[in-house]
């Protein structure tokens, strides 16, 4: 068998979604293991999906250049298959990538990503990896490779003070409306068993 054949990409700056970048995709159902994100591309980033999709003909034309086998299995799906669980998703298509391996983080300047900073779901993100073709278990297709991504934009809710914003002329804590501690009971010593 002839040695694969693997095209690297860069994606276009897009949306992240379901990503396991510091830890692998372990402990639920179907977890596999591996480190991934998902990116949602709009369906009309011409640009983005173009991407995409090069990088994937080339892998497939490299394993299969007498003819891309019929049924050939595509990463790139259509966001409307999963509009019954998100009807936004109808307006985007979906393609992930994976690895075995934690992929390198980086900022938007190309620095590396501090290590308390996490990509989360709605993050703006560029994905750096690899397409290349695959044979198991009677399927054909192309699947993506996960080397790194670098952060673009933060805008996932889990990363905000608050998942609410502010509200004028509403209640505001502040020390004035605690009332202060005040113990019922003397304690000491003797008053826990350890």
């Amino acid at each position: 068998m002839a040695k694969r054949t693997y095209v690297r990409l860069t994606t276009a700056t897009q949306t992240a979604s379901y990503s396991y970048l510091r830890e692998p995709d372990a402990g639920r159902e179907f977890s596999d293991g591996k480190y991934k994100t998902t990116l949602l591309i709009d369906k009309s980033d011409e640009e983005g999906l173009a991407i995409i999709r090069s990088a994937c003909e080339k892998a497939a034309k490299a394993e299969w250049p007498e003819g891309v086998p019929a049924g050939l299995k595509s990463p790139l799906r259509d966001g409307a298959e999963k509009a019954d669980k998100d009807a936004d998703l109808a307006n985007y298509y979906m393609v992930t990538f994976k690895s075995q391996k934690a992929p390198q983080l980086f900022d938007s300047s190309g620095k590396p990503l501090a290590g308390d900073v996490n990509i989360f779901s709605g993050d703006q993100v560029r994905v750096a990896g690899a397409a290349g073709a695959y044979i198991a278990g009677g399927n054909k297709g192309v699947t993506l490779y996960l080397n790194g991504v670098q952060l673009i934009e933060k805008k996932a809710m889990q990363d905000e003070g608050s998942m609410f914003g502010s509200v004028d002329g509403g209640f505001v804590n502040s020390e004035s409306n605690e009332a202060p501690f005040e113990p019922t009971a003397e304690v000491n010593d003797s008053t826990f068993n350890f």
